[in-house]
C-alpha cells in the first residue's frame, strides 16, 4: 500500500504542532508492515525537520523568496506530476485542503481542531475548503475524541467515516541534574502561538504580582515575534523562536512549569512533551485538555490569572506536590506513542480504500 503526502503543512509553516505530526508520523509509518511512504515537501519553510526518506524536496524559502501564489502554483503542479510517477493508493493530505493527483486514490484527511468553526481563532480563516475536503475525503483522521465531537456537530459526516488517533510524542529529556540550565533565572514557559484563543494575556496578567514578577521569568517558545507591549514592563522575558528539540527537552525539564492558558485545543501537544521531560503543567479545561492531560495537570479559569499565579507559586514552592504533579504527568505521557498513532493510522488508511471502492 502506498502512501503519499503532500507539501501543505511544511508550505506554510516553518516549524508547528501540524508539521511536528506529519514529519514523526511519516518517521513512524515506515515501520509498518505493507506500507511504502512518499511525500511531496516542494518549496517550503521548514526549520530542521526536512529531509524526510521518501519525499521530494525542493528549495528552502526565507525572506519572502517568492509569492506566496508562485510557491502555491509550483508546489501544486509538482504534486500533481509527483502522484504521476509514483501513483499512491493512499493519498493523505497534511492540511485542510484536498490537491488534485493524477488518477483516483483513497483519500485521507487529518482534522486537529474546529477552532475556526468556533470562531475562536481571530483571523477571518474561511472554512469552505476544509469543509470540501473533509466531505470530499474517504475518511478523516480527528486527533482527540472532542475534535470529532466538534466536527461531527459541524459537518454532515457519517461518524463510521471517523477515526480517532491521538499524537505521540518524540522528545526525550535527561534528568534535569545532568543536562545545562537554559536560564540562569527560575522560569515558566509558554510554548506555541500566543494571540487569540491561546490566551497569553492570562500569564501576563499573573505577573503583575510582584512577588512572580522579581522571582521568576517567562520563556517563550514560538516563531512569531513579541509585540510591543505585549509583556508589562518589569517582567523578565526570554523568546526562543526555534529551538532544536534537544533545547526545547532541556527548557521543559528545567521549567518551573509549562503554563498553557489556552481556551480551546484539539489536542495540545506541548501538554504530552512536558509531562514527557518531567515539567508540571498548568493549564485549563479548554477544548480537549481535559480529556489529554487527566489528572496530570493543575487546572484554572483562563479569565482567573489571581488562580494561575496562585498555582505557579505553589508549584514552586510545594515540593511534595510538585514531586507527585511530575509523576502523573510521567506516567500519562506513557500514554501517547508514535507507533500506536502509526498502527492505528494504517487502520484508517485500510478504511479509507474500502470506502474509496465501494
Amino acid at each position: 500500500m502506498r502512501v503519499a503526502f503532500d507539501y501543505q503543512c511544511f508550505q506554510d509553516q516553518s516549524q508547528g504542532g501540524i508539521t511536528r505530526y506529519v514529519v514523526e508520523l511519516a518517521k513512524e509509518l515506515r515501520r509498518v508492515d505493507g506500507l511504502e511512504l512518499s511525500g511531496w515537501a516542494g518549496l517550503h519553510q521548514s526549520v530542521g525537520l526536512l529531509p524526510l526518506p521518501g519525499f521530494r524536496v525542493g528549495e528552502r524559502l526565507v525572506n519572502g523568496r517568492y509569492t506566496g501564489r508562485m510557491v502555491r502554483a509550483a508546489n501544486r503542479f509538482g504534486f500533481w506530476i509527483f502522484t504521476n510517477v509514483i501513483p499512491p493508493d493512499i493519498y493523505h493530505a497534511t492540511y485542510y485542503g484536498l490537491l488534485q493527483t493524477s488518477k483516483r486514490v483513497a483519500r485521507v484527511i487529518t482534522v486537529h481542531d474546529c477552532i475556526h468553526e468556533l470562531n475562536l481563532a481571530g483571523d477571518g480563516y474561511d472554512v469552505a475548503d476544509k469543509r470540501r475536503s473533509i466531505l470530499g475525503a474517504d475518511h478523516v483522521i480527528c486527533v482527540s475524541n472532542k475534535t470529532r465531537d466538534d466536527l461531527l456537530s459541524f459537518y454532515n459526516v457519517p461518524r463510521e467515516k471517523v477515526s480517532v488517533v491521538y499524537h505521540g510524542c518524540s522528545l526525550r529529556s535527561l534528568p534535569a541534574r545532568f543536562s545545562p540550565q537554559p536560564v540562569e533565572k527560575p522560569y515558566v514557559l509558554f510554548v506555541g502561538r500566543r494571540g487569540n484563543y491561546k490566551n497569553f494575556s492570562a500569564l501576563t496578567a499573573a505577573f503583575s504580582d510582584y512577588t512572580l514578577r522579581d522571582r521568576i521569568a517567562i520563556v517563550c517558545v514560538g516563531s512569531s515575534s513579541l509585540r510591543r507591549g505585549e509583556v508589562p514592563s518589569g517582567v523578565s522575558l526570554r523568546h526562543e523562536p526555534t529551538p532544536t528539540d534537544q533545547r526545547l527537552a532541556d527548557l521543559y525539564s528545567h521549567a518551573v512549569a509549562l503554563i498553557y492558558p489556552s481556551r480551546y485545543e484539539g489536542f495540545g501537544l506541548p501538554l504530552i512533551e512536558a509531562m514527557r521531560c518531567g515539567c508540571p503543567v498548568i493549564t485549563t479545561r479548554g477544548g480537549s485538555i481535559p480529556e489529554i492531560a487527566g489528572d496530570a495537570a493543575w487546572y484554572f479559569d483562563p479569565d482567573d490569572w489571581t488562580k494561575l499565579g496562585e498555582l505557579i507559586k505553589q508549584v514552586r514552592g510545594d515540593h511534595a506536590a510538585r514531586a507527585a504533579l511530575i509523576a502523573r504527568g510521567r506516567q500519562r505521557a506513557e500514554l501517547f506513542s508514535w507507533t500506536r498513532c502509526a498502527m492505528e493510522t494504517s487502520e484508517a488508511y485500510k478504511k479509507a480504500i474500502i470506502a474509496a471502492q465501494s
